[in-house]
């Protein structure tokens, strides 16, 4: 145990997906109605700064794959947190990240071909222009999802991108 409070934030209203396909489906339909994802994530961010036990000035957000994307909105739009972590979550390195405050810790396979290399580069060189000590990790012999159960897992990928991790909610929050 690690000692952090988390809250696993539902954007998909209490559906879950048992299969890839049904996955995509959930997700397109948050990303058809993005105003009320945000407001489902604020009502988060805020629910935590009202609990007694939360800290509230050492919040982060932490997310794989489509959750990793919206770690990155949260980060990216001022939500509230003060790290956030990205595991192979899409962004877009031409974002204005003029209202970002966070710290972002990013983990992507070199071998993915949903999120290209090329684009984690200009991502990085991005971040590397504001302030803070931003992480991006790019992982040989690792693609898409590698820290998700399944075929597409990578065991040293995954357990490496944790252990960085941890040094980074340790040392940001």
């Amino acid at each position: 145990m690690l000692g952090y409070v988390a809250l696993a934030v539902d954007l998909y209203d209490g559906k879950s997906a048992g299969t890839r396909d049904e996955a995509r489906a959930l997700a397109s339909g948050v990303r058809q109605n993005v105003p009320a994802a945000f407001d489902n994530l604020k009502s988060a961010v805020s629910y935590l700064k009202r609990r007694k036990y939360v800290d509230s000035a050492r919040l982060a957000s932490i997310g794989w794959c489509f959750g990793g994307g919206w770690s990155y909105q949260v980060a990216k739009n001022n939500l509230g947190v003060k790290a956030s972590i990205i595991y192979y979550g899409f962004f877009n390195p031409k974002d204005d990240l003029s209202k970002m405050r966070a710290t972002i810790l990013g983990h992507f396979g070199k071998n993915d071909r949903a999120i290209k290399v090329d684009t984690v580069y200009e991502f990085q060189a991005k971040l590397k222009t504001l302030n803070g000590d931003h992480e991006i990790y790019i992982y040989e012999n690792a693609g898409h999802a590698f820290a998700n159960p399944g075929d597409r897992y990578n065991k040293e990928a995954a357990e490496l991108a944790w252990d960085r991790t941890v040094v980074f909610l340790n040392k940001y929050l």
